[in-house]
């Protein structure tokens, strides 16, 4: 499975995510959807992070996808991306 969290500034604090997500199945998409497709989320003034009441606002993020064997619970593999948005 992929757990994937989308945090502001840092995820060292779970007070600093926006929004967070695990999947079960290949493709492992981040905002849901499925093979071949995963589903897209367009940033817009006004919106609001899937499945929350939080508002997406301008920033500084990290997205961080942490995947576990199936085979080998104990093989885990975590990385992180750092993002910024800007809302038109």
């Amino acid at each position: 499975n992929v757990a994937f969290k989308i945090c502001r500034d840092n995820c060292d604090n779970d007070q600093n995510i926006v929004y967070q997500r695990a999947e079960q199945n290949a493709a492992y998409c981040a905002f849901g959807g499925g093979e071949p497709t995963c589903s897209v989320f367009t940033f817009k003034r006004g919106s609001y992070w899937p499945d929350t009441k939080t508002p997406v606002q301008d920033g500084n993020y990290v997205v961080e996808a942490t995947a576990t064997s199936k085979k080998n619970p104990d093989f885990i593999w975590t990385g992180q991306i750092n993002f910024k948005i800007k809302l038109p």
